[in-house]
């Protein structure tokens, strides 16, 4: 073996710097191979067939070819690198030799649970995923009932504290499932205890700054959890790499996590306050990708995903708020006479879940998915437009069937200030939503959405003076106006590409 490996070394006569460092190679080989057929660790052996998954595609399987001595051209040796991973961030490279390696794949799954980076499994959303997002139809209704019964500042705060926990569950689980394959049926079943979790989550929102404090903030922190150490265990065997990353994320979710306990077990005045703190870290932890004392920074190579596959789910939870507000609108229609006011009132509501489907879907969605699909690197865009953005326009969506619900309730009478400025910055929150997103997928910044966003805040300094009804109309007016206006731009552009 020795012999062979030597052989491969091509020397060139009268080079006395070359034979040197060819000389020093030899010793170094032979050091190699005495060591290695010394020890006799089937895990070095293992190692070597890691698969690098890189910028989305698995690199060839990396075994014998690791030990050859490569000729180039011009007489110098190349030797690939044994039980390495080369373009592992520095600060975890400690945890990826041969010795940790092996140590992760003896706690990580023998059945490989990754999705492939080919075909159609690559960015095909499954049915177990769908089948899961309907726990979160529950949820986002579960949202919206808590100011169409109480309508408080305290208690819209609660509603956009508790729906940025529900999106920040949701999402994360969505950029696990990028990356395993829900076919296995490991993942479903992970996906399935991940739902009665989230049932148990759901049930509690309406009381979760009540009496079921502890049900919601439990099931939340053991959905964080349950999910990254899963992950892990997926990864462990044979991408240790991303296997460690999802170290740092576990170590994301335990710290907010004390904070979610420790809110749902201390008196409800410090409760908002633990929440808050709880809420803040969650969502720093993306930004500064999960930075960890001793492993640093995920490296931006671990975060690469399907942008096709994240697009799409993206795309259907809204379809799912979306959705939920149209139940809003049918409930209350259903619960009232059929008369005049009420039916133009229910018209109003559904013109206005119209104009924002229309806004995100008309020619957003589609923009968005080609841009990320294409993108180099995905990891960042898809934390920008489709992690943090998708937030505004979920809690404009839900705000907008809370403020269509209650016009239903009384029509004719007068907006007020809070119903006012809950159907104004409704629409305004979503507008922001869908401005920041398509300039977060390489579009440019919509004036159109600049321009109903202030004349929404106008609209809500005179609502008041208006009937609900009325307002209504006009803020579906301020909507119509955007849509019109983005539909003439991209036909101008489209007319110039042309």
């Amino acid at each position: 073996m020795i012999g062979g490996r030597l052989g491969a070394v091509k020397l060139h006569h009268g080079d006395a710097g070359q034979l040197g460092e060819r000389d020093d190679l030899r010793q170094r080989l032979v050091a190699e191979d005495a060591d290695r057929e010394h020890a006799a660790l089937p895990g070095v052996r293992d190692e070597r067939r890691r698969v690098d998954r890189g910028n989305g595609a698995h690199a060839a399987r990396r075994e014998d070819e690791t030990d050859r001595i490569r000729t180039r051209a011009d007489g110098g040796v190349d030797r690939l690198p044994i039980a390495q991973t080369a373009h592992l961030h520095p600060h975890v490279s400690r945890l990826v030799g041969p010795r940790y390696a092996d140590r992760m794949a003896s706690v990580g799954f023998v059945r490989d649970l990754i999705r492939p980076d080919t075909g159609h499994g690559a960015h095909r959303v499954t049915y177990v995923e769908l089948f899961f997002d309907l726990v979160f139809v529950f949820a986002i209704t579960q949202l919206s009932h808590i100011l169409l019964h109480q309508q408080t500042g305290l208690d819209l705060l609660h509603t956009v504290m508790l729906a940025a926990a529900v999106w920040w569950v949701w999402v994360f689980t969505t950029w696990a499932a990028n990356w395993l394959n829900p076919e296995t049926g490991w993942v479903r079943g992970l996906l399935i205890v991940l739902m009665l979790l989230g049932m148990l989550l759901s049930s509690a929102i309406p009381e979760a700054f009540g009496d079921k404090a502890a049900l919601f903030a439990f099931s939340l922190v053991l959905m964080q959890l349950t999910r990254s150490v899963f992950t892990f265990l997926a990864f462990a065997r044979d991408h240790p790499e991303h296997a460690v990353n999802f170290i740092r994320i576990t170590v994301w979710h335990v710290l907010p996590g004390v904070f979610w306990i420790a809110g749902a077990l201390a008196p409800e005045q410090a409760r908002l306050w633990l929440w808050l703190v709880a809420l803040l870290i969650d969502y720093l932890g993306p930004r500064i990708r999960f930075w960890t004392p001793g492993l640093g920074p995920s490296p931006l190579s671990t975060w690469n995903v399907s942008g096709e596959h994240m697009a799409e789910r993206v795309s259907l939870f809204l379809i799912i708020v979306l959705g939920e507000s149209i139940i809003v609108t049918g409930t209350a229609f259903a619960e009232h006479p059929l008369d005049g006011e009420h039916v133009l009132a229910f018209l109003a509501a559904f013109a206005g879940t119209v104009l924002l489907w229309l806004l995100y879907f008309n020619h957003g969605e589609r923009g968005g998915s080609e841009f990320i699909s294409n993108a180099p690197e995905r990891g960042m865009i898809a934390q920008t437009a489709y992690t943090y953005i998708p937030l505004l326009m979920i809690l404009g969506v839900v705000l907008a069937a809370v403020a269509d619900g209650l016009i239903l309730e009384h029509p004719s009478g007068a907006a007020g200030l809070w119903l006012a400025w809950l159907a104004c910055a409704a629409s305004a929150v979503y507008l922001l939503g869908n401005l920041l997103f398509r300039r977060a997928v390489g579009g440019r910044w919509l004036y159109g959405n600049l321009a109903g966003i202030v004349v929404l805040v106008g609209l809500a300094v005179a609502g008041p003076l208006l009937s609900a009804l009325a307002l209504s109309w006009l803020v579906n007016v301020v909507l119509f106006g955007v849509v019109v206006a983005e539909e003439v731009v991209w036909r101008r552009e489209a007319g110039r590409a042309a």
